[in-house]
């Protein structure tokens, strides 16, 4: 059976950009894997 793997969204609602990134489970802590801003219109 193939392994699943552990990933975590963060996300950041600012009152001027939305802020996303998506994390990989590492061997001692987590690295980044992708990394995305959208300006909020006023």
């Amino acid at each position: 059976m193939a392994r699943k793997e552990k990933l975590l969204v963060g996300v950041d609602i600012g009152s001027h950009a939305v802020k996303v990134c998506q994390l990989r489970k590492t061997g001692d802590g987590y690295s980044l894997v992708s990394l995305g801003s959208a300006a909020i219109p006023p």
